[in-house]
C-alpha cells in the first residue's frame, strides 16, 4: 500500500542540504524532482539556480533543474531566470526555465519572451510563456508560428493567441 502524498515542507532545508553534497547524478536528479513542489518556493530557487549553473551538471540533471525552477521561482529570482532562459550555451536544458518566466506573471520579462522567440531551442517554450502572460503585445508576434513547421509549436502559438485574445476582451468588474 502506498502512503498517501502529503506535503513535507520541513523536509526541504535538509534535502537542499544534500542537493550541495550529492555528487552521483541520478540520486540528484531524483532530490531535485522531490525538490519541484510548490511549497519549497521560494526557498529552494537560489541553490537549484546555483546547481544549474554548476559546469560538471549534465544536460539531464540540468533540464530537471530547469523544471523544478519552473516551479519553485518567484520574482526574487527573476533576473537569474532570465540570465539562465538567454544563456545559450545551457542549450535545451533552458526549455523550463523559459516557461518557468511565464509562470511568474511578471510583464517586465516580456521583451526577453519575445527575443526568445528566435531562438530555435526554446522557442516553443516561448510561446507557452508568452500565453501565460497573456499580453496584447505578444499576439503579433506569434502570429508567424501559426504556420510553423513543428505541429506542436502551432497548437501551442494558437492556445497561446486564444488566450491573449480572451484576457484582452475580459470586461473588468465594477
Amino acid at each position: 500500500m502506498l502512503a498517501a502524498r502529503k506535503p513535507f515542507p520541513a523536509a526541504i532545508p535538509i534535502l537542499l542540504a544534500w542537493l550541495r553534497r550529492i555528487t552521483d547524478a541520478a540520486v540528484k536528479e531524483s532530490l531535485v524532482r522531490t525538490l519541484s513542489v510548490p511549497f519549497a518556493r521560494p526557498l529552494a530557487a537560489r541553490p537549484l539556480i546555483d546547481e544549474f549553473r554548476r559546469r560538471d551538471c549534465s544536460p539531464g540533471l540540468r533540464w530537471a533543474l530547469g523544471n523544478a525552477l519552473s516551479i519553485v521561482a518567484d520574482d526574487s529570482v527573476a533576473d537569474d531566470m532570465v540570465s539562465l532562459a538567454s544563456d545559450r550555451q545551457y542549450g535545451r536544458a533552458r526549455e523550463m526555465v523559459v516557461l518557468g518566466l511565464g509562470r511568474l506573471g511578471d510583464v517586465r520579462i516580456l521583451p526577453r519572451l519575445l527575443e526568445l522567440l528566435q531562438d530555435d531551442e526554446v522557442s516553443g517554450h516561448a510561446i507557452v510563456a508568452l500565453g501565460l502572460l497573456k499580453s496584447s503585445a505578444a499576439r503579433e508576434p506569434l502570429e508567424p508560428f501559426l504556420n510553423h513547421p513543428r505541429a506542436w509549436v502551432r497548437k501551442e502559438a494558437r492556445k497561446a493567441i486564444g488566450r491573449i485574445d480572451t484576457a484582452t476582451r475580459r470586461v473588468p468588474r465594477r
